[in-house]
């Protein structure tokens, strides 16, 4: 039984983070579940939470490269996470800015290893703002169906050392989930 829900938006969220978040094959105490968009995914978050019975993180995108935004889509999710009444649940609100695809332009190098092309200045810097759009105009007619071959040891580790992923880790840490993953890098 899941004693823990990851909650995304949508399926490519999930395809991304259900390999950064690598659990022992046996253990199915965390789930990652789809929700089908930002109000659909606090929802069912809150409505999980509600039961009492699950720990929850919500990984949600920006949709913003803005501070200001960003921030305000924090707060709101925060906010409406602490408005559930968890006396033995715990929960976890993460929010990437812009969209969780950004994790790939973080570095250029894990980048251009993922989508296995030298990519330009102006993909690359247009990725930081765009990421999804970006990431699947350099995948190609690929998009993200094979992701999962694409995931190299050196990848992996790049986008798990990335700070939102780390948060996730540490929290399913901090709640007894043990990810079956290599030690990562602690990110200040």
């Amino acid at each position: 039984m899941n004693r823990c829900v990851v909650v995304t938006e949508g399926e490519t969220d999930a395809r991304i983070l259900r390999p950064l978040l690598k659990l022992p094959s046996d253990d199915n105490s965390v789930k990652v579940t789809v929700a089908g968009g930002w109000s659909s995914a606090e929802s069912l978050s809150r409505s999980i939470l509600m039961n009492g019975k699950k720990d929850v993180v919500l990984v949600v995108d920006a949709d913003a490269s803005d501070d200001e935004r960003f921030k305000e889509r924090v707060n709101f999710h925060k906010e409406r996470m602490e408005g559930v009444d968890t006396r033995t649940s715990k929960w976890l609100v993460v929010v990437v800015k812009p969209e969780i695809e950004v994790l790939f332009f973080r570095d250029r190098d894990t980048l251009e290893a993922f989508v296995g092309r030298i990519v330009t200045d102006e993909e690359y810097f247009r990725g930081q703002y765009e990421p999804r759009r970006i990431l699947k105009a350099l995948l190609g007619e690929k998009s993200l169906a094979d992701f999962e071959t694409r995931l190299t040891p050196q990848i992996l580790e790049s986008l798990r050392n990335q700070p939102e992923i780390q948060m996730v880790v540490n929290f399913l840490k901090q709640q007894g989930y043990t990810p079956d993953t290599p030690q990562v890098a602690h990110v200040a």
